[in-house]
């Protein structure tokens, strides 16, 4: 059977496949462990919920492993990549809005 093997190269997962008879037919069956991150199908992520099927975008997507946008980091990206004007404001706006800094930018202002 190449079935495993198909869907470990299009999805990335792992999937058992045994052949079943039941009332004199054969049938397969594919068992699926949970997986804790999003499968890809396609370069598109999907969500089912009974009968229906959602494409899963942007921040859905993150929801769904428990991420928000303002905490997945940007790789190859340092803090040397960043105008120091930008958080200036940022510290400024944040002043006059009554919010907290947060640890992250205050240390870069002692940089």
């Amino acid at each position: 059977m190449d079935i495993p093997n198909k869907v470990r190269d299009i999805l990335g997962i792992i999937v058992d496949v045994n052949l079943k008879t039941s009332g004199g037919k054969d049938f397969l069956e594919i068992l699926v462990e949970p997986y804790p991150y999003p499968v890809s199908y396609r370069g598109e992520y999907h969500y089912r919920s009974g009968s229906t099927k959602q494409e899963l975008k942007g921040e859905f997507l993150l929801q769904k492993q428990g991420k928000r946008w303002d905490s997945v980091p940007v790789p190859q990206i340092s803090v040397t990549d960043f105008r120091n004007d930008s958080f200036e404001l940022f510290r400024t706006k944040a002043a006059k809005s009554g919010r907290r800094y947060c640890y992250f930018i205050m240390t870069l202002k002692n940089m």
